[in-house]
């Protein structure tokens, strides 16, 4: 008896834990992550953008849509995606990401079995069509609410020849402080 006791807690912990993991997803979907496209080489919108729809060569990350869990568990820590940065050119290239802007901790990743993360190059010709997936995950300065925590920037350059061949901006947007009438920056 005592067994089927333990068996039924288990069960019901392991369900308990899916829920709460399903409900934490669904909580930071929406805040915790910028996705992009980006494509080089390629300048203005024609850089990328928050889809291959929406080429505005701006992606904005609104902080305000992050969940409950997301804001108790990792309130700071933001990640921006792209599982597309393309050349669409008609050379082969060696690339290298640049970023400008983030804090000093950010962390760049890519799952392509070439990419070299001291340089942040990937050691390896990408085709004409060909990309590679590439993120960021930033951590936010701990300050009061501003409306633009921290904007930068991601530059796609040649890796042979140092010539800048794309850029991206990132802005991480929210409503910040109320203002009142006799403030400084209020309307």
């Amino acid at each position: 008896m005592k067994k089927l006791g333990m068996g039924i807690f288990w069960v019901a912990l392991g369900i308990g834990l899916i829920f709460a993991l399903g409900a934490y997803s669904k909580s930071v979907a929406p805040g915790e992550r910028g996705s992009f496209v980006m494509f080089y080489p390629a300048s203005g919108a024609q850089a990328g953008g928050s889809s291959p729809r929406s080429l505005t060569g701006l992606v904005t990350v609104k902080l305000d849509s992050r969940g409950a869990i997301k804001r108790l568990v990792q309130p700071r820590v933001i990640q921006v995606s792209s599982h597309s940065v393309k050349n669409v050119g008609d050379t082969p290239r060696r690339i290298r990401f640049e970023t400008a802007g983030f804090p000093e901790d950010t962390e760049a990743h890519s799952r392509d079995r070439a990419w070299n993360p001291e340089t942040r190059e990937i050691e390896r010709d990408l085709a004409p069509g060909a990309a590679v997936d590439f993120d960021l995950l930033v951590t936010l300065p701990d300050q009061p609410a501003v409306s633009t925590p921290v904007s930068g920037t991601i530059g796609v350059v040649d890796a042979r020849t140092g010539k800048r061949l794309s850029t991206l901006a990132v802005r991480f947007q929210q409503a910040g402080p109320a203002q009142k009438a006799g403030d400084c920056c209020a309307p």
